[in-house]
């Protein structure tokens, strides 16, 4: 296992592994692919992330980042599911709140407020 917290949970027929708010903002590299290679092993189908874990430049959707982090979840067949409000500041950029709309109408990848917001989407 690796060092960073995580706890996991079942909802309904899911295999969730949700990443501790304490556990360090991510991005790219080196931790994502901790959590993907943790979520692989531990046969978790979802991974939760709170907000406050994504790095700022996440929701500037110029820098790749949003993409570079979703993208990788995606081809390994783990939903992603971010939990939390996402700062007001960072919803004033239109092409923001487009791809959270988006996001959240596919079936990989969801922007929910909280645990029963991701219960019910699971099921």
């Amino acid at each position: 296992m690796i060092d960073t917290p995580f706890r996991m949970r079942r909802l309904g027929e899911s295999t969730v592994l949700f990443y501790e708010p304490d556990g360090g903002k991510i991005a790219m590299g080196y931790l994502l692919n901790e959590l993907i290679a943790e979520a692989w092993s531990v046969k978790a189908d979802t991974l939760a992330i709170p907000i406050s874990c994504l790095n700022p430049s996440f929701f500037d959707l110029s820098t790749g980042v949003a993409h570079a982090v979703v993208r990788p979840l995606v081809n390994y067949r783990i939903t992603i599911a971010f939990l939390g409000r996402i700062p007001r500041e960072y919803l004033e950029d239109a092409a923001l709140r487009d791809f959270i709309r988006d996001t959240n109408r596919g079936r990989s990848a969801w922007f929910l407020d909280d645990l029963a917001a991701l219960e019910k989407r699971l099921g």
